[in-house]
């Protein structure tokens, strides 16, 4: 959502003011892109997995393998 479509309804729904729905939206959108820029900044510091590793969980195996009858 851009500034201007913030502004407009921040302005309609939750402020009384223009200038208090423009001073939301501005620090609404600033803590938004701190945390875009946090979030990727842990995110490059992670291992790269494979595609595969990533969609599918461990598999837990048993500590020993299981005789057969």
């Amino acid at each position: 959502m851009n500034h201007w479509a913030l502004t407009g309804f921040l302005r309609e729904h939750y402020t009384a003011s223009q200038t208090a729905a423009y001073e939301l939206a501005a620090y609404l959108i600033a803590v938004d892109n701190h945390s875009r820029k946090q979030h990727s900044m842990a995110r490059d510091n992670e291992p790269q997995q494979s595609w595969a590793n990533q969609l599918s969980a461990p598999v837990e195996r048993p500590p020993e393998s299981i005789p057969t009858r």
